[in-house]
C-alpha cells in the first residue's frame, strides 16, 4: 500500500472514532435527561389525586408546579422513562453498528448527520409546533 492509501484509511479510523464518541457523549446525554427526568417525578410527593398549583411570574406567565401525583401517574411516568432507556439502548446498538460499516469519509459524515437527526427530531417537532406556553 502507498502512503496515500494509508494516510485515507487512518484517516477514516480517526473520523470514525471521533463519530463514535461523539454519538456516546450524545446518548449519554440523553440517558442524563432521562434521569433528571425520573428523579424528579420521584421527587414530588404521591397523594389520591395530583394536585397543579399555578403560579405567576415576574414576566406574567403562568408557571405550573405539581405538588402531588398519583401512583398511577408515578408507574405511568416509570413506564415512560424504561421505553425511553430501552429505546436509546436500541438506538446505540444498532447506530454503532449503522457507523461501523462504512468505510468512505463521506459516508461517515453523512450517517452521522442522519443520526443527529434521528436523536434530536423529537426536540426540533416540539419546538416548532408547541405553543409558547407548553414550552415553558
Amino acid at each position: 500500500p502507498n502512503a496515500t492509501n494509508l494516510d485515507y484509511f487512518l484517516r477514516a479510523n480517526v473520523l470514525c472514532m471521533v463519530a463514535l464518541m461523539c454519538w456516546f457523549l450524545m446518548v449519554a446525554k440523553e440517558f442524563s435527561h432521562i434521569l433528571d427526568l425520573q428523579r424528579a417525578v420521584a421527587g414530588i410527593p404521591h397523594d389520591g389525586i395530583t394536585k397543579v398549583k399555578v403560579k405567576e411570574q415576574d414576566t406574567g406567565e403562568p408557571m405550573y408546579m405539581l405538588k402531588s401525583i398519583t401512583w398511577k401517574r408515578s408507574v405511568l411516568s416509570t413506564c415512560g422513562m424504561l421505553y425511553r432507556v430501552a429505546s436509546c439502548c436500541l438506538l446505540l446498538i444498532s447506530s454503532v453498528a449503522f457507523l461501523l460499516q462504512e468505510i468512505s469519509i463521506s459516508d461517515i459524515v453523512l450517517n452521522c448527520v442522519a443520526l443527529e437527526i434521528v436523536l434530536n427530531i423529537d426536540n426540533l417537532l416540539f419546538e416548532a409546533l408547541a405553543p409558547t406556553p407548553a414550552k415553558h
